[in-house]
């Protein structure tokens, strides 16, 4: 429940900077990053950062713990080069 609440709320914020990239960006993006990197067909990269409560949830509070003893929530966030 709370999981999908804080889903909601980042969606609703950042829905029209979110969106799967066309036919003809990703052929670019996978040319540029394997240009960049050498990479082949690849289209974004991920990072799973948390987000750190000050509180554990009132609820499923076990379900927030992370291997460091804190209460938190992980994000991921998606870099496309060119877009």
């Amino acid at each position: 429940m709370f999981t999908n609440r804080c889903f909601e709320a980042i969606l609703d914020r950042c829905s029209d900077d979110f969106r799967w990239p066309s036919t003809h960006e990703r052929i670019a993006i996978k040319r540029d990053f394997f240009l960049m990197c050498g990479i082949e067909n690849c289209i974004g990269l991920g990072d799973g950062s948390l987000f750190k409560f000050e509180n554990k949830p009132n609820v499923s509070g076990e379900d927030y713990f992370t291997r460091k003893g804190s209460s938190a929530l992980s994000k991921t966030l998606r870099r496309t080069i060119g877009l």
